[in-house]
């Protein structure tokens, strides 16, 4: 007899976890809850069909999905709960589900699937796959409560900024705006270079979130703000209030970038070559896995502004031509490049880093 694999011997351990009257009794309940409504049973659908997931139910689990989908009385959490099962799943060929166009003509089970999935790829930053989405859904998206916030999101996260910041344009008439939209909604208007509203939905974000911890990523945007202000005491207030813990790595980013900033400026004349040599020094360390030409072009365009402003502020012009060249974020470098003689070697290096990975752009 073959020896079973280490995988096959945990999941016959998960399913002795329930015994055959446990697994009954929690499908029996779990087929109940799939067919009682109220949004306040989606807590108890997670947790139930969790209970089935980690015992190694899966195929009973989606089984009793798909038969309460085509129910009337189907609770709409049954079409979150369906289509992550999908998009999770190890068997998914990457496309668009088109079960979806159909589920949404029974209303609001099709509509809650359709918002757990650009919640999912847009999280997963398959731009192609959140913009078929909201595209085939707009008309109700628009108007759904939870749909319009989840189709911002979605396309901010999958670095459509341009696309993001027209679909949310008109937030200041959606009521009741959560901090994980609101981050999304300013960072889409960030990226976009539309600077007053920003500002607006950071002092919004700022008054909602008070001094908790998710209000940082929103201090860090206003301690930017002030400090290209010149409003330098404030800045630092700003970010001497910041969490960065459990930030994404672009956050992380500009939170150094900030940082070295900040410390140049308070630095003394003489000093900030040095201050400005420590900065870079992170710098380097910061993008060396990654290197900076190859992040989203929302950071590389920060990184430019950052490092610019550090070396001016340390007479070091020379570091301000090289940030642009290492952040290849600057369609008008190419002139330079094509006029002066010689430098037309570096031509094809420049082009080639300044289209790479250009997410964010025109989507």
């Amino acid at each position: 007899m073959r020896a079973l694999s280490n995988t096959a011997l945990v999941e016959q351990a998960a399913r002795k976890a329930l015994s055959a009257q446990e697994l009954e009794k929690t499908l029996s309940r779990f087929r109940q809850l799939c067919v009682t409504s109220g949004d306040d049973l989606a807590p108890s659908l997670e947790e139930t069909a969790d209970v089935l997931r980690e015992a190694g139910f899966k195929h009973e689990l989606m089984q009793i999905l798909r038969d309460s989908l085509v129910l009337p009385e189907a609770n709409p959490h049954v079409g979150a709960l369906w289509i992550r099962r999908i998009a999770t799943s190890k068997v998914w060929n990457h496309r668009y589900p088109t079960e979806l166009d159909t589920l949404c003509q029974q209303g609001e089970v099709g509509y809650r699937a359709v918002i757990e999935f650009l919640d999912i790829v847009g999280a997963k930053r398959r731009w192609k796959l959140v913009q078929q989405t909201v595209s085939r859904h707009a008309k109700w998206l628009r108007t759904h409560p939870l749909g319009w916030a989840a189709a911002g999101r979605a396309l901010t996260r999958a670095r459509s900024y341009s696309q993001a910041a027209k679909w949310m344009s008109n937030w200041r008439e959606q009521p009741d705006l959560d901090l994980p939209t609101l981050q999304c909604l300013a960072l889409s208007l960030r990226a976009t270079r539309r600077s007053s509203a920003a500002a607006e939905v950071v002092r919004l974000a700022l008054s909602q979130a008070g001094s908790n911890e998710a209000g940082s990523l929103f201090r860090l945007y206003a301690a930017e703000d002030d400090l290209f202000a010149g409003n330098l005491q404030a800045a630092a207030l700003h970010f001497k209030n910041i969490n960065n813990s459990g930030w994404d790595d672009d956050s992380l980013a500009l939170y150094y970038l900030l940082r070295g900033l900040i410390r140049v400026e308070k630095a003394e004349p003489p000093d900030r070559p040095d201050v400005f040599a420590a900065a870079q020094e992170r710098m380097r360390d910061l993008f060396r896995r990654v290197p900076i030409y190859k992040r989203d072009v929302f950071l590389r365009s920060e990184y430019r502004r950052c490092v610019t402003r550090m070396a001016k502020a340390s007479g070091q012009g020379s570091e301000a031509i090289r940030a642009v060249w290492h952040s290849a974020q600057s369609w008008s470098f190419l002139l330079p490049l094509l006029l002066i003689p010689g430098l037309q070697l570096f031509l094809p290096c420049y082009l080639y880093r300044l289209c790479a990975r250009r997410r964010g752009v025109n989507r």
